[in-house]
């Protein structure tokens, strides 16, 4: 019941990322806070490593930057490589 309607995000998501969303939606629900923030975590770190393996195939990407870089910077620099 805690969840809501998740179903929209299973496209972007795949089934395996929206179950780990449902969890972690479902803990916030329950107040484990640090349970949710690992389940969040999980879902937001495989999508960061999609857009990597992606953007390390493109023309101009420099994975000695990616590998030092903070997570702001990966964020802003995967932002420039098509998806």
């Amino acid at each position: 019941m805690a969840t809501g309607d998740t179903s929209q995000f299973e496209k972007a998501l795949g089934k395996a990322r929206l179950h780990e969303l449902n969890k972690a939606i479902g803990l916030a629900a329950h107040g484990v806070g640090i349970g949710s923030y690992v389940y969040l975590r999980r879902v937001f770190e495989s999508l960061i490593e999609d857009a990597h393996s992606k953007a390390k195939l493109s023309d101009g990407w420099i994975e000695e930057e990616y590998e030092k870089g903070r997570m702001k910077e990966i964020i802003f620099r995967a932002e420039e490589f098509p998806t």
